[in-house]
């Protein structure tokens, strides 16, 4: 098994004042994962001191595209466009990976 870890950052400034409420941000980074990759997200610790909260999240494997990660603020936060938000912690394993308990876009279950 291999393991990739990549920075986040935002593609765009991002100005909240406000005293509690959640704010979507964009990734800068374009993220392809194949058949046998599966990715994590995880938020910056830094963050945590001034208030900017997020969810760690699962990237499914053939995941294509921008990130969207959404925030929990409190308080007035000031991220600029380069700045790093999370990390993608991107798994490679030597097969495919698969879904417990998961039906596959064909099946019937998945259509209903």
């Amino acid at each position: 098994m291999k393991i990739n870890v990549i920075e986040i950052t935002s593609a765009s400034d991002v100005k909240v004042k406000c005293a509690t409420g959640t704010v979507i941000i964009n990734s800068e980074q374009y993220i392809k994962l194949g058949p046998n990759e599966i990715g994590f997200l995880e938020g910056k610790r830094r963050h945590h001191q001034e208030g900017i909260f997020m969810q760690g999240g699962i990237i499914n494997a053939m995941w294509e595209g921008r990130l969207t990660i959404e925030f929990l603020i409190v308080g007035e936060i000031h991220i600029r466009k380069g700045d790093k938000i999370a990390h993608a912690i991107i798994l490679t394993t030597d097969s495919n990976v698969i879904y417990e308990n998961r039906p596959s876009e064909h099946s019937a279950e998945a259509s209903s």
